[in-house]
């Protein structure tokens, strides 16, 4: 079977950026509920679900989303590069470096690769912060001295699409990643203001992407590049031309054509866009009221200090916290947990440890700075219902593990 398509870059790039802005939106509906609602024996399984939209966690939707655009520019520029090769143009091995470097972002954008290196650079004592931008920003800058030359030999409106692409990126990973951060600080926590800039972080970040996937499509088509794939010609009778309209194979069978493109208008595909908007919308206004009602249940009233505890941290703190349960809860008379927390205090210079009431376990967070204070997050955990608790800041601590020790 011979199958066709001819490529429409706009549609795919309308496609491609719907979905984008779908999922932030739908991220931020998700992150509003998860810190209006207080969790509970009844409600923490809706809280976790709904999360795989959070684009401010990893290994969510969301998170999957991007890494398909990555891989998907990183076979485009494949493409592009072997072309660029036969052509013998000069800038082939610059589009071959791009579809590599695309490759990488789309394994580490699925694995959180620049977390582990945030992690080993913030162990150093003069580093408070941003540890995985102190190495990508130099990066950055001498890539884009290595593609200069290759950039303004493209054409005008590539070149301004590529751009404009790596502007939207680099700056929603770069600068407001970092304006997220420090609101995330100012805060003390997630506000709706942190969840407005993490969202519009991961919208540029995405779009960028997307604006990138268009460039390369539309260079494509400009190019009048073609691509086929098919069996080896070995096994044509003829010219694979031919065959892919009547010729018959070695074999004895045929090969119909097949265009895509007129199978793709036979789906009534509008209808369906109608049907699953109208779910999604009434999916969205159902979360919404059902958060407001849950946010003026009374403080405690039902509550589950355990899961409020777990669900309350994960999503409060901002991404560059360790966090680390032990067995048993912290004090003198847990030696183990006396280990883990000196052993996170050799490496972070502030960490901080919760122990509730119902856990039979503590949850350390440990930072170079931490974005909240004892203060700050006793209030979170007072307003989202947790009442039994003690916080350990970073002095006592301290002191514990240095009386453990003795």
């Amino acid at each position: 079977m011979w199958l066709a398509y001819g490529i429409n870059p706009r549609k795919i790039g309308l496609i491609l950026g719907l979905i984008a802005l779908y999922l932030a939106l739908q991220s931020f509906v998700a992150e509003y509920v998860i810190n209006a609602v207080p969790s509970s024996a009844t409600n923490w399984q809706v809280l976790l679900t709904i999360d795989v939209f959070s684009v401010k966690t990893e290994a969510t939707i969301p998170t999957w989303y991007s890494a398909l655009l990555l891989f998907g520019a990183s076979a485009l520029f494949v493409l592009i590069a072997t072309s660029e090769r036969a052509k013998e143009d000069r800038y082939s091995y610059h589009w071959f470096g791009l579809a590599a470097i695309f490759l990488y972002l789309s394994i580490d954008e699925g694995a959180a690769i620049h977390a582990i290196v945030a992690d080993m650079i913030q162990q150093t004592p003069s580093v408070t912060g941003y540890g995985w931008q102190i190495v990508v920003a130099p990066l950055v800058l001498i890539f884009a001295l290595l593609y200069l030359r290759f950039l303004l030999h493209l054409p005008s409106r590539t070149r301004n699409l590529l751009i404009l692409a790596g502007v939207l990126y680099i700056g929603g990973a770069l600068v407001v990643d970092v304006v997220s951060a420090n609101q995330g600080v100012v805060d003390g926590g997630v506000t709706l203001a942190s969840l407005v800039i993490g969202t519009v972080e991961e919208l540029c970040k995405m779009l960028g992407l997307v604006v990138l996937i268009y460039a390369l499509l539309a260079y494509i088509v400009d190019q009048d590049y073609v691509y086929e794939f098919h069996p080896p010609l070995s096994r044509y009778a003829s010219d694979p031309y031919e065959a892919a309209d009547s010729t018959p194979l070695a074999n004895g069978t045929h090969t119909p054509l097949v265009d895509l493109q007129n199978a793709i208008r036979d789906i009534p595909a509008r209808g369906l866009v109608v049907v699953v908007g109208a779910l999604l919308i009434g999916l969205n206004l159902f979360l919404l009221s059902w958060a407001t009602v849950e946010a003026s249940v009374p403080a405690g009233a039902g509550h589950n200090p355990d899961v409020s505890v777990e669900t309350i941290i994960d999503q409060a703190i901002g991404g560059d916290v360790q966090v680390t349960r032990t067995i048993g809860r912290f004090g003198v008379d847990n030696p183990k947990s006396s280990e883990v927390a000196g052993a996170l205090l050799s490496i972070y210079h502030d960490v901080m440890v919760v122990n509730a009431a119902s856990m039979d376990s503590s949850i350390m967070l440990a930072a170079d700075a931490l974005p909240f204070d004892r203060n700050s997050l006793a209030d979170t955990l007072s307003a989202r219902g947790v009442t039994e608790f003690i916080i350990f800041d970073t002095p006592a601590v301290r002191a514990l593990v240095d009386e453990s020790s003795q």
